[in-house]
């Protein structure tokens, strides 16, 4: 079917990162008159899902560990979290 090879060819250019809206777009650019529903239902059949990458959470632990190695090489015990406009 060339609307799967196009939809796989698409999620292996986006490195996965592309879903059912963005896949859809990119399929009508290249002239492919499709659905957002078909797209999806064709993803979703073969496999094809969104590799989404963890974002960075700063935990308590992580301030404190900040905070003891300052301490210990004298330097100011927390960087300003404010900002400050004056």
């Amino acid at each position: 079917m060339v609307v799967l090879a196009h939809i796989k060819e698409q999620s292996r250019l986006s490195l996965g990162s592309y879903g059912r809206p963005r896949t859809t777009e990119e399929l009508k650019e290249l002239g492919l008159n499709i659905g957002h529903r078909r797209v999806g239902r064709l993803m979703r059949e073969n496999g094809i899902r969104v590799e989404r990458s963890k974002k960075y959470k700063v935990t308590t632990a992580a301030r404190q560990a900040i905070a003891k190695q300052s301490a210990e090489r004298g330097t100011a015990t927390m960087p300003s979290t404010s900002l400050r406009t004056c």
